[in-house]
């Protein structure tokens, strides 16, 4: 969980420090989660739950093709 990191820095600067929230903020956190999200194979996760993807065990209920 490395990853989120710079996500975390920014929310503890606000509440700890006080800084001020910046539009480029919330957007940079955002494209910090979905690359891990990406990067974990996790966006295919959640479209298989939504049934959008073909469940692993159909797939791998066929007769392998020689």
């Amino acid at each position: 969980m490395t990853y989120i990191t710079p996500a975390v820095g920014v929310v503890l600067g606000i509440v700890v420090l006080g800084e001020q929230l910046h539009w480029n903020e919330p957007v940079g956190a955002v494209l910090v989660l979905l690359g891990i999200l990406l990067a974990q194979n996790r966006l295919a996760a959640l479209r298989r739950g939504r049934g959008e993807e073909k469940s692993d065990l159909a797939l791998s209920a066929r007769a392998p093709i020689d």
